[in-house]
């Protein structure tokens, strides 16, 4: 079926093409990833007062995150898009809002939309301590500088994209693409094995490496990360960290350390649903939604999440 990440409509048109005007309600949206934007663009075009609340200082959620990752760069033109929408709206955005239940309040809202999205999973392991150690949001926002050395927790997809980064950050000029992948030869363009300034592997307990990759890109990636010599390890258990890197047990090869300085944590989100919790058992009566990751942290699906912002939106004002 044809769908499309930033409407929601798509082979939906006969359906969903035309919105219905609403009376006039305050919405308030918490939050301004993906799921949330969509929300406030939906519920202003709709004819609602929007406010949006937002914890950092920019909109994009995870958007911001993506668009890190080499060949995701476009998602910054769906955050551009978004902010150009809701400006020529008239949505009010509020950065650096901590929500609380009282501020919610204190706004005055006739419906609340909760795109409060996801957090890392924590990852405990015995010696961890001893290696500098992220989680795969502080990577990707700049705020940690890995070593040379980089073992990456997790396999799925945000994992084989932070190892796809972590290969890529030093060979992203115009001349190290035409040899990496041999454009000058008109015979026999493929890609080639390149030894890259950083050694990377990537660990997973169970399943394949790249299980949550989509279909049509998922070669792709695991064919780039293997020609950049990327370690793949499955079936195992997480044992210790010690000086010498991360000790792993397996059926087949029991007890072995993989060198390395530095750990990027993949190993999983959780939904930040805490302050969604509150508010529905505290006032039932201003009806509440729940989107996006906050919803469901299984995937960080950024079309699922406008669907269902899309969604919240049209229900608001309904006679």
């Amino acid at each position: 079926m044809v769908s499309c990440l930033v409407n929601p409509s798509a082979n939906r048109e006969l359906e969903l093409s035309k919105l219905k005007k609403a009376d006039k309600k305050h919405v308030v949206v918490v939050g301004s990833g993906p799921g949330g934007l969509e929300s406030a663009r939906i519920s202003a075009i709709r004819g609602h007062k929007v406010t949006v609340l937002e914890a950092t200082d920019k909109i994009g959620g995870q958007l911001n995150l993506a668009a890190q990752i080499p060949g995701k760069s476009e998602f910054l033109e769906t955050i551009r898009y978004f902010k150009n929408e809701l400006k020529n709206l008239g949505v009010e955005i509020h950065f650096g809002y901590q929500a609380t239940l009282d501020s919610i309040l204190a706004l005055k809202p006739d419906a609340v939309i909760f795109a409060t999205g996801v957090k890392p999973r924590e990852f405990t392991l015995p010696g961890i301590e001893k290696k500098k150690t992220a989680s795969y949001a502080d990577y990707l926002s700049g705020k940690f500088q890995p070593g040379n050395k980089v073992v990456v927790i997790g396999g799925g997809g945000i994992g084989c994209d932070v190892a796809h980064k972590l290969t890529e950050e030093d060979s992203s000029t115009i001349d190290s693409y035409f040899h990496r992948y041999n454009v000058t030869s008109y015979t026999n363009a493929q890609i080639q094995k390149e030894k890259p300034n950083r050694k990377v592997s990537i660990f997973r307990r169970s399943g394949k490496i790249g299980s949550g990759l989509g279909a049509t890109t998922a070669w792709a990636l695991l064919q780039e990360l293997e020609s950049k010599e990327v370690g793949f390890y499955t079936s195992l258990s997480y044992k210790e960290v010690t000086d010498q890197g991360l000790v792993i047990e397996t059926k087949k090869d029991g007890a072995q350390t993989i060198e390395c300085d530095s750990i990027i944590l993949c190993a999983g989100q959780l939904s930040e649903v805490s302050l969604y919790e509150e508010f529905k058992s505290k006032v039932p009566e201003i009806p509440s939604y729940l989107i996006g990751g906050a919803k469901d942290a299984s995937g960080i699906d950024a079309k699922r999440a406008m669907l269902e912002g899309f969604e919240a939106a049209i229900e608001i004002g309904v006679n």
